[in-house]
């Protein structure tokens, strides 16, 4: 017996894949910088592209629940990042 993905999970990680290509791409205001958001949560760094509001508004409320080092907006390109997970939920305080 085969160890491999069956159908529907082949078909699931497809899906999950182009939908992350989408994801990165669209941004919620696209007219704003997006800038580089770096997250250590468990020891585990995860970096997202965001665009300005969100990212401003992630960072203050993720500050508030954990250490306020754990989050970091860095200089650079953010070409190639997943987007912030619910981006849109930060768009306001």
């Amino acid at each position: 017996m085969s160890r491999g993905l069956n159908m529907v999970e082949q078909s699931s990680l497809h899906d999950c894949q182009v939908r992350s290509v989408t994801d990165r791409a669209a941004s919620p205001h696209p007219e704003e910088a997006d800038v580089h958001l770096s997250v250590c949560l468990h020891n585990i760094r995860m970096d997202f592209a965001a665009c300005v509001t969100a990212a401003f508004v992630f960072v203050q409320e993720f500050r508030v629940s954990h250490y306020t080092d754990t989050v970091v907006v860095l200089p650079g390109e953010t070409a190639g990042l997943p987007r912030l997970p619910n981006e849109r939920l930060y768009l306001e305080p």
